[in-house]
């Protein structure tokens, strides 16, 4: 009927920050269940030595609402937004690989990177650092990175690609599958500095639609805060619509 999820941030140089969520099936709400469980969660990181809490709720949802007198106040918006296969526009790829490659860069499936993913999480972690937040992902171990993001069993290892600039990974864009639901989820795009500006992100990003499309996969989530302009804007141009947003809330502990 309920459950809750407490945790700390793993991927972050601020030490004490923590989240939790509680969500209750809607047919038994209004019984305190909710907030019994979420006061556990808050129980338990408390006693673990937290500094910062974190949640986050649907917009309208009443979930908002909920944090809201719970002392949490809003900081960030993410938007939500989907790609229908079946509408998008693929035609460019090849043409664009072409001119890529003639810049020096090619592209590859993740799967033929197994020998390369210190190279390829040096790319992830510098990319997660830049995400709009109010305390950025900037410490992103190689050990917690593989075991979370390498061995998530929904991770495409064909469908996520890496564009490589003389053999050197610089672009990325991780794709998660449901094969049962026929969905997908990116699950991060991003370019190392020094390379930002020239469509790698798009490239990549192209190439796992494209293969999500050739797999028949029939929709990719997403989500990119309010504030990350470029991610937002790429997804426009690519077709992605936002239908619904999800409102992180943070407190003092």
């Amino acid at each position: 009927m309920g459950f809750a999820m407490a945790a700390f941030h793993w991927s972050m140089s601020t030490p004490g920050i923590a989240w939790h969520w509680a969500g209750v099936d809607e047919k038994y709400r209004r019984r305190g269940i909710g907030t019994e469980l979420f006061d556990r969660g808050e129980e338990h990181l408390r006693a673990n030595g937290v500094r910062k809490l974190e949640s986050f709720a649907v917009e309208a949802s009443g979930g908002d609402a909920f944090l809201a007198s719970r002392g949490y106040r809003q900081t960030r918006t993410e938007f939500k937004q989907t790609l229908d296969l079946e509408g998008a526009d693929l035609g460019a790829i090849d043409e664009q690989i072409a001119r890529k490659a003639s810049e020096g860069f090619t592209l590859a499936p993740l799967a033929e990177l197994r020998d390369r993913t210190r190279d390829i999480h040096a790319v992830y972690a510098a990319a997660t650092a830049d995400i709009p937040a109010d305390d950025p992902e900037d410490d992103v171990p190689f050990e917690d990175w593989e075991k979370q993001d390498l061995h998530d069993p929904e991770l495409a290892w064909e469908g996520s690609f890496v564009v490589l600039h003389e053999g050197q990974p610089v672009s990325l864009a991780f794709l998660l599958v449901n094969p049962e639901k026929q969905t997908a989820t990116n699950e991060m795009t991003g370019t190392l500095p020094a390379f930002r500006g020239r469509g790698l992100a798009r490239l990549a990003k192209l190439a796992s639609i494209r293969w999500a499309a050739e797999q028949s996969y029939r929709t990719i989530y997403t989500g990119n805060d309010a504030e990350n302009a470029p991610m937002l804007a790429l997804n426009r141009s690519l077709g992605y619509e936002a239908h619904w947003n999800r409102l992180f809330y943070a407190k003092d502990a």
